[in-house]
């Protein structure tokens, strides 16, 4: 499976211990975080999503194993919002912006969503639109 996820350990001693971040080259929005076992709870590390309406975790056993979990909860996300990831990508990033602007935009709207949240999310939409632009600038 083709890594669509960005991967960035954390310095040893922090809570999470890996961060997985998604979106176009140029701005980072992160969707995953592999977490320090809390052995009071359970030995293992776990996985959580902060896809926007996915509240989930994943008790495994590696690191390895919680990141292919990731690729898959990010298909099954996108797959979600009426597209899939391609063998290849097709398109550029033109043809495949459109779901997470509307993904991002429902979160930002979503009753509950706390102001720091909304604007992390605004955020991202004016970031993805600056790609699009560049990506419309260049032909891609």
């Amino acid at each position: 499976m083709t890594g669509r996820i960005r991967w960035e350990d954390e310095p040893e001693g922090y809570a999470v211990t890996s961060d997985g971040f998604i979106g176009p080259i140029g701005w980072r929005w992160r969707a995953f975080k592999i977490w320090n076992p809390d052995t009071r709870v359970d030995p293992r590390p776990f996985l959580t999503s902060d896809l926007p309406g996915w509240d989930r975790s994943q008790h495994h056993g590696t690191p390895n194993e919680l990141k292919a979990e990731a690729e898959r909860w990010l298909s099954e996300f996108v797959a979600s919002l009426g597209a899939v990831f391609p063998d290849e990508p097709a398109g550029g990033l033109l043809a495949h912006a459109g779901p997470i602007r509307s993904a991002l935009l429902n979160s930002a709207a979503a009753e509950g969503v706390g102001d720091s949240s909304r604007k992390m999310y605004f955020d991202a939409v004016a970031a993805l639109d600056r790609e699009l632009d560049a990506a419309k600038e260049t032909g891609q």
